[in-house]
């Protein structure tokens, strides 16, 4: 089952989608809504994906997504925002997010984002051995 961390400072929002998640069976859920604890939550919790707010007090999700690519690279992450910025989406696509989705996010639309984040992790967890002596084969 794959480990998800919802950030968002809006508790009705972290609320709705823990347990519409839940309620999919597919994912093991943590949610986190005072993004200073962002760096420690993600250090200790072997996640799979991060659902990211961006607009948030304290510590922003681009600091957030910063921080999980130069320390956690194999963890995809989702954004969600309340604003439509095109800017925004475009820096963080290139910051390495593999969504950016806007709320109220479509619950199809939803799963699609996370399928897709979590992936390319499970592709490489398949091609390596446990002790990580495997090789990753060449895609054609």
């Amino acid at each position: 089952m794959n480990r998800v961390l919802v950030i968002d400072d809006e508790v009705g929002v972290l609320n709705h989608l823990m347990v519409l998640l839940a309620q999919s069976q597919q994912y093991e859920v943590e949610t986190l809504s005072d993004s200073r604890k962002a760096f420690e939550v993600i250090a200790a919790g072997h996640f799979d994906a991060i659902l990211l707010d961006m607009a948030m007090p304290g510590v922003s999700g681009l600091e957030v997504l910063r921080y999980v690519r130069e320390h956690h690279p194999e963890i995809g992450v989702v954004i969600l925002s309340g604003v439509e910025d095109i800017r925004l989406a475009v820096e963080t696509m290139k910051l390495g997010a593999h969504d950016y989705l806007l709320k109220p996010v479509e619950e199809r639309d939803l799963f699609e984002a996370l399928a897709r984040a979590v992936s390319p992790r499970a592709e490489v967890g398949e091609n390596q051995e446990p002790g990580g002596g495997g090789k990753l084969e060449p895609q054609s």
